[in-house]
């Protein structure tokens, strides 16, 4: 298996053509093995980040796991977030995000430490798949059943690798 850095080297690579076949693309529109090239490097964008996933998860079995119960749809987005009360020092860290219905690697963006009762509506309410914020806080008592809108949580911010 080849080294992570080597690998990331490749992709920087590899978007490098994307973007300049894209951009030749515009002055071109009907060539065909121009449209074709992109599409092969794209493909090839694909191996090596399943390759990169592979890697980073072959190379650390001890790499810290953020799990989830169920399978929030805040997951199938390149950005999300998540509420915990525990704080967790992996801010800046690539980390396991695993619920029933998928795994993925993602980076800890930010951390913020902040009063349920000044969470955003909408990101309380995208965090935990609801319509309304009290519908939240029910959401968010299954799991931390003493929880109320004084408490302070985190508030963890995480972007797909």
């Amino acid at each position: 298996m080849r080294q992570i850095n080597e690998i990331k080297k490749e992709i920087n690579i590899v978007n490098d053509r994307i973007s300049s076949k894209k951009l030749l693309l515009f002055s071109h529109p009907k060539d065909l093995g121009l449209k074709m090239s992109i599409e092969s490097f794209e493909k090839r964008k694909e191996d090596l980040m399943f390759e990169l996933e592979q890697a980073y998860l072959k190379r650390d079995v001890n790499m810290k796991t953020i799990k989830f119960e169920k399978h929030y749809s805040k997951l199938d987005d390149k950005e999300f977030t998540t509420i915990r009360t525990g704080r967790k020092d992996i801010l800046d860290e690539i980390v396991k995000i695993k619920s029933p219905e998928t795994e993925f690697l993602a980076k800890c963006v930010n951390i913020k430490y902040v009063k349920m009762s000044n969470i955003n509506s909408d990101l309380l309410k995208k965090d935990t798949d609801t319509k309304y914020a009290s519908y939240a806080m029910n959401e968010l008592r299954q799991y931390y059943p003493k929880l109320d809108w004084g408490a302070y949580v985190y508030v963890y911010y995480f972007e797909k690798e």
